[in-house]
């Protein structure tokens, strides 16, 4: 009876076979855990979302504040909102021209 030779790449084959194999035994665990990642993902990027959206809901409230103060103090005293506005636009033009 002939019995075949262990030869360095057969048993390269077989090792990898039962690599392969012993890999599909965990495919179920590794499909289980990328779900659980997708899940934590998911809950993390819906926080980011809801802090971003707080965030910008806190900036545009104190621009508006800002805004209304400023239409006070001009309602309130209009020539020194003029003196400030011309005086500002001299710097301007003083930085232009240069």
């Amino acid at each position: 009876m002939n019995t075949p030779q262990r030869t360095p790449e057969l048993e390269t084959l077989k090792a990898n076979r039962d690599t392969q194999s012993s890999d599909f035994e965990h495919q179920p665990d590794l499909e289980h855990q990328i779900g659980q990642l997708k899940e934590e993902l998911a809950a993390v990027a819906n926080t980011l979302q809801e802090t971003a959206a707080s965030q910008i809901d806190e900036v545009h409230g104190r621009a508006g504040n800002a805004v209304h103060d400023l239409e006070r103090r001009v309602q309130r005293d209009p020539l020194v909102s003029v003196a400030v506005a011309a005086g500002v636009g001299l710097l301007i033009g003083a930085l232009i021209s240069r």
